[in-house]
């Protein structure tokens, strides 16, 4: 069985990255095969409803998404890690 991490955060070795770091190695404690996936650094691009994946399994946006499509699709579990700013200040001037 695998399990697959994504982070969507756009710092390394963030919190988390740390926690999805933390709970793979939890995974793999039981013997599962684990694999982390930081998304920050990768060229992901939104979807722009041109429908071609109803119709296949592809994607018409040549970017890095659809490979890690086709890993969430082998995987048996993934676990999602990304940034929570809820309650955070941040200054605007």
């Amino acid at each position: 069985m695998k399990v697959l991490g994504t982070v969507g955060s756009p710092r390394k070795n963030g919190n988390s990255e740390m926690l999805a770091a933390y709970s793979l190695r939890a995974v793999a404690e039981e013997g599962l095969v684990t694999e982390i996936i930081p998304l920050g650094d990768l060229d992901i691009r939104p979807c722009n409803a041109c429908m071609v994946c109803s119709r296949e399994e592809r994607c018409s946006i040549e970017d890095d998404l659809f490979p890690i499509y086709l890993r969430m699709k082998e995987a048996d579990g993934i676990i999602l890690a990304t940034p929570v700013y809820f309650g955070s200040q941040v200054l605007c001037r």
